[in-house]
């Protein structure tokens, strides 16, 4: 069974208002603005908690709703102008004097005065006795005595090492022997004849050394030396020897004594070998 819906004033000396229609209740008013609405105070237990105007009278404990989501911040404001410096104020009576401190550390002490006049210097004493003589030292252990290469016969074309004694034998036609090369000084090299030099020529080439001071190489053309080559650091040195003395000529017939002449001039005595040997560039 429907209900029909209409305004109904329950209470009228009170104005208690319902209205059916919009589901509202009025106090005080028959036009209800909302759900409730109260025109004038509203007491409880007879002490006034809202007045006319809808501000809150009552006590305030256990009202408090949840607080609301924080605002944005607001842009900040301009710095304001600074303030102008106060005025200095005057400056206050000087205080009384401190105590007088301590006395100083003492200063070092002053320069030495100068030295006084060197005195007469005194006699000379005795000269001491003489020590003895230390002892002798230990003799040192002899050094071993070097040995010679042997003699090696060549008939042809060959280079030298440093201590080669070489019988250069030229029968078979003229060749050549070539010095070390890069030799240190006190190097040597020794050469014989082995048929005769003076037939078929024996060529010693320099291998880029100098012979006697000379960029060339030494020929020998002599018959029965023999030759020693010694470098001394910056040249080969040449040192020879002469071969067996030949046979004795037949002696001539005895001529007729001259006249004995006048006595010369004495001469300076002399004596040497004459050895043929030249040098070929090389």
């Amino acid at each position: 069974m429907g209900r029909t819906r209409e305004s109904a004033n329950l209470v009228s000396d009170n104005n208690i208002f319902v209205s059916i229609s919009n589901d509202r209740v009025g106090i005080g008013t028959t036009a209800p603005a909302g759900s409730l609405d109260v025109a004038g105070n509203v007491l409880v237990n007879g002490s006034e908690v809202i007045n006319s105007s809808g501000v809150w009278q009552g006590s305030s404990a256990g009202i408090q709703g949840i607080q609301g989501i924080q605002g944005t911040q607001g842009t900040t404001g301009t710095q304001g102008t600074q303030g102008t410096q106060g005025t200095t104020g005057t400056q206050g009576i000087q205080g009384i004097q401190g105590i007088q401190g301590a006395a100083g550390v003492l200063g070092g002490d002053g320069a030495d005065g100068a030295d006084g006049a060197q005195g007469t210097q005194g006699t000379t004493g005795t000269q001491g006795t003489d020590g003895s003589n230390g002892s002798a030292g230990s003799q040192g252990i002899q050094g071993i005595t070097g040995a010679l290469n042997a003699w090696s016969r060549k008939t042809g074309t060959y280079t030298a090492s440093n201590g080669d004694r070489l019988i250069a034998d030229t029968s078979g036609g003229v060749f050549t022997i070539t010095l070390p090369a890069s030799p240190s000084a006190g190097h040597a090299v020794e050469f014989a004849d082995g048929a005769s030099w003076a037939t078929n020529n024996l060529t010693i080439a320099r291998n880029g050394s100098t012979i006697e001071g000379a960029a060339e190489n030494l020929t020998v053309d002599i018959a029965g030396v023999s030759i020693e080559l010694i470098y001394d650091g910056s040249t080969w040195e040449v040192f020879t020897s002469a071969g067996p003395q030949g046979t004795a000529g037949t002696q001539g017939i005895q001529g007729i004594q001259g006249i004995q002449g006048t006595q010369g001039v004495q001469g300076k005595n002399s004596t040497g070998l004459a050895i043929l040997a030249y040098l070929s560039p090389g």
